[in-house]
């Protein structure tokens, strides 16, 4: 009941555990010794005389020491459940970054986020309450049983046999829970993964008046989640009822085996009242154990999804990448998604000194190509090296230290503009403020009072060109030999395209390579040479000039862009 595997992941807490339990059980001893005093008061006769204040001091003495011994297991409870709460975080964060985004499709963001909040709250419990618990229980009925044993073998030998009755419910028990749990949790994942889909796409719910019949199915979810959630609660209540029953029946047959002792003159008054007063407590471990069943069980259930990411295996990316001076080669490439090849045997030559454009229509295979230069994608067919050397055995650290990326989506996170733009590095404030002058958010960013202006979850308070431009400035920040923009100026309007579009020429250097994916082909018509996808082939590269001269595909693409934005001229025209 002990997941040894889970508890070996945290350095300390076997140390702990042990300082918690011999803590628990130097309590336990005082109590003891404290009904021992009340026995001996008892023998005396209940005399108030002077050995009376002899056992007042032992007695005040005895509850000094208990609390004590109670204070420094709290202690010692509250590091150990801090430690694995930050320990498995960590590891968890640390295994994240080391793995493809590839091997975490059995996850989706919904569940890894209630992996990395409710599931290490689970196991923070775990360690703190369940696991030292758990071995207190066995060592308290030990030492009661020995102090029992010297009045009445009869009765320690009773409550021995009575005290395992307990762990077997809750063995028994088990079994039914582990089914509920799961259920438990696949509903939890789904209600929640469920829930943030529709949120993202409220507004386009709306604009198709289906948002009631998603908030039917939203409800229907909370309502089978609701159900799970109520028999693992029944399940939690019938297994303390059944503990309940063992305690207090344990205990009433252990006062009543000293009940007949002392009618037959075997034990003294003091010796009963000894005997009721430990059989009481006697349960106690035991029962808390049993009440601290659930966190076990979703602790467990919490260890198992921890240790699905953690046994992932680490690709063996362990060749360093110190300087990128040659560019890309890709040679057979071919990229299957399903059935279907998003990607289909391409070989391309990206060399540095270059702006490459890369287009296409959608589903052509541009996104993908753009995953596996970043080294966002490591499953596929062919070769693509870097600098001659495989991509997918070069360490991601250094990989990330000489490509830059910017996406259609890239992130912004709660916090200032200047946490945004320096992240793990550290960068002056005319650094920064030049990368945003140079995307035009300048002057934005001193109207909100400078770079420590706080931005809300998503920066929610920006436009879609501006969340942009900042994503844009904090790649600008960071002196890449490889640039790759993903649809960096889709969505945006037509002034923030424009800014985004002369930041990133003014990135062409020397020992450079810039790769851009647009929508807009006028953008991409200076680059020295331009990549032309369709249904996962190239089926040109070249410049401007040529293609328009030797690839149908490109010119039909050109010619088409052409025809819409006259017919949206002449439409404003009108």
């Amino acid at each position: 009941m002990i997941n040894w595997k889970l508890v070996g992941l945290v350095n300390t807490s076997k140390r702990r555990i042990k300082r918690i339990v011999l803590l628990s059980s130097g309590a336990l001893l005082m109590q003891g010794l404290f009904l021992l005093i009340i026995k001996t008061w008892i023998d005396q006769g209940l005399a108030i005389n002077q050995d009376f204040m002899f056992l007042c001091a032992g007695a005040l003495l005895l509850i000094i020491l208990k609390n004590g011994f109670n204070l420094f297991r709290f202690r010692q409870s509250t590091a150990l459940s801090s430690e694995a709460k930050s320990t498995l975080r960590g590891l968890l964060f640390e295994k994240i970054s080391r793995i493809e985004p590839s091997q975490m499709k059995t996850m989706n963001h919904a569940e890894l986020g209630q992996l990395m909040s409710e599931g290490i709250d689970h196991c923070e419990l775990y360690f703190g309450s369940y696991v030292p618990q758990f071995f207190y229980a066995f060592i308290a009925p030990v030492l009661l049983s020995i102090m029992v044993s010297f009045f009445s073998v009869n009765v320690a030998i009773w409550l021995c046999v009575c005290v395992p009755l307990i762990p077997i419910a809750i063995m028994a028990v088990q079994k039914i829970a582990k089914r509920l749990l799961e259920k438990y949790w696949g509903s939890y994942t789904t209600m929640s993964d469920n829930f943030l889909d529709r949120l993202k796409g409220l507004k386009t719910l709306k604009i198709f008046d289906v948002d009631d019949r998603m908030q039917d199915q939203i409800d229907a979810d909370a309502e089978h989640f609701r159900k799970a959630t109520m028999r693992v609660l029944i399940m939690q209540l019938n297994s303390i009822s059944i503990m309940d029953w063992v305690a207090y029946g344990g205990a009433c047959g252990a006062i009543i085996i000293a009940l007949t002792q002392y009618n037959r003159g075997d034990l003294t008054l003091s010796a009963l009242i000894f005997i009721a007063l430990v059989s009481a407590e006697f349960f106690i471990p035991m029962r808390q154990l049993g009440s601290f069943f659930h966190v076990a069980m979703n602790g467990a259930q919490a260890a198992r999804r921890i240790f699905s990411i953690l046994d992932l295996e680490d690709m063996k990316r362990d060749v360093a990448l110190t300087q990128l001076s040659k560019g890309y080669h890709l040679d057979d490439v071919t990229v299957h998604y399903g059935s279907k090849n998003a990607l289909n045997h391409v070989s391309l030559d990206f060399t540095l000194n270059q702006t490459i454009g890369l287009v296409g229509e959608s589903g052509s295979g541009k996104s993908t190509l753009v995953s596996l230069l970043s080294g966002f994608k490591s499953d596929y067919d062919g070769t693509i090296l870097i600098d001659d050397m495989d991509i997918r055995s070069i360490n991601l650290t250094d990989l990330y230290n000489h490509v830059g990326y910017v996406g259609s989506d890239s992130t912004v996170f709660q916090g200032s503009f200047r946490s945004n733009l320096q992240m793990n590095d550290s960068f002056s404030d005319e650094l920064m403020m030049k990368s945003l002058q140079e995307v035009g958010l300048d002057h934005f960013v001193l109207s909100k009072g400078g770079l420590d202006f706080v931005l809300e979850t998503g920066g929610d308070e920006l436009s879609v060109g501006q969340k942009q431009r900042l994503c844009l400035a904090r790649c600008l920040l960071r002196k890449k030999a490889v640039y790759i923009f993903d649809e960096v100026a889709s969505g945006v309007d037509l002034e923030s395209e424009m800014i985004i579009l002369d930041a990133i020429h003014t990135l062409k250097a020397p020992n450079t390579l810039i790769i851009i994916v647009s929508h807009r082909l006028k953008s991409i018509e200076a680059c020295d040479g331009i990549v032309v996808m369709d249904q996962g082939q190239c089926v040109g590269y070249g410049i401007h000039e040529y293609l328009m001269k030797s690839c149908p595909t490109y010119k039909n693409l050109v010619s088409t862009q052409r025809k819409q934005e006259l017919f949206f001229e002449k439409g404003n025209d009108a």
